[in-house]
């Protein structure tokens, strides 16, 4: 599910939003919330779709539920990138805080 502007706009959820969440999830429908917002770190995008979502911080998990612009970032870099990246290289990174902290 894609975040902002489908499920809240800025800090406020949209009409119906928790609801349809709320049905696939206890219908059984793996859920997990995409965004191209890359200031925040997947561990801090979690925290804030639990808050708006009214989610037990625990129902997610940042690891497997929540895919940042950020993190696809830094998969290509490690993964997919021809040759990948390896720890030991080094990035200059000119970008915000939660693209940096999924760089490492």
């Amino acid at each position: 599910l894609d975040c902002d502007g489908v499920l809240w706009r800025g800090a406020e959820p949209l009409p119906g939003a928790r609801e349809a969440l709320a049905a696939l999830r206890s219908s059984g429908v793996r859920t997990v919330f995409v965004t191209n917002n890359s200031s925040k770190s997947r561990a801090a995008a979690a925290l804030k779709i639990a808050e708006l979502m009214q989610l037990d911080a625990d129902e997610l998990d940042a690891h497997t539920d929540v895919v940042t612009a950020s993190f696809a970032a830094a998969h290509y870099l490690a993964r997919v990138r021809d040759p990948p990246l390896s720890p030991a290289d080094e990035v200059l990174v000119l970008a915000d805080e939660g693209t940096a902290e999924e760089l490492e």
